[in-house]
C-alpha cells in the first residue's frame, strides 16, 4: 500500500463518524449532524476523496437540505461503514 492508498483510507476512516464528505475549493469538507449541519474542513484534498471512491470505499449519496422556503440536494459522498444518519 502506497502513502496515496494510505492517506484514501485514513479519509474514509474518519469519515465513518459523519454524514459526508464535499469538496469546496479543492479542499475537502466533513458535513455532520447538527442545526442544521456542522461542517469542518480537513487536511485531505479532492486526490483523496477521488482515491477512497475509487477504491470503493465511499459512495455517492444525496444530502437534503431543508429550508423555509426550499429544500436543496447536494450531493456528497459517503462512507460504505459509516452511520446511517438520513441525510
Amino acid at each position: 500500500m502506497n502513502a496515496d492508498e494510505k492517506r484514501a483510507r485514513a479519509l474514509a476512516e474518519e469519515l465513518k463518524e459523519w454524514v459526508g464528505a464535499t469538496l469546496v475549493q479543492e479542499s475537502v469538507i466533513f458535513i455532520g449532524p447538527g442545526a442544521p449541519y456542522t461542517a469542518q474542513f480537513t487536511m485531505y484534498d479532492d486526490a483523496d476523496l477521488r482515491r477512497a471512491r475509487d477504491l470503493g470505499l465511499l459512495h455517492e449519496r444525496t444530502l437534503k437540505i431543508h429550508g423555509a422556503t426550499r429544500t436543496d440536494e447536494i450531493p456528497i459522498l459517503a462512507s460504505n461503514e459509516g452511520p446511517k444518519t438520513e441525510a
